[in-house]
């Protein structure tokens, strides 16, 4: 149960911020700085995705339901 939890309160937020920073690149396109710091934020939210879908994994590993 606190695995379906933890994965819906975390990706949740992480998907939704992904999704929103798209739509910002396509508004800020053509805009080099702005961009460039889009990436950064987006590269990061992509890391600490593959981070929580790590930490789901192992601890279903641990308990016997992978």
């Amino acid at each position: 149960m606190i695995t379906a939890t933890v994965s819906h309160e975390m990706r949740t937020p992480i998907n939704a911020i992904m999704m929103q920073l798209s739509n910002l690149e396509m508004i800020l396109e053509g805009q080099d700085e702005a961009q460039k710091m889009t990436k950064i934020i987006k590269n990061s939210s992509n890391l600490l995705l593959y981070l929580v879908n790590d930490m789901l994994d192992v601890y279903m590993l641990k308990n016997g339901k992978f």
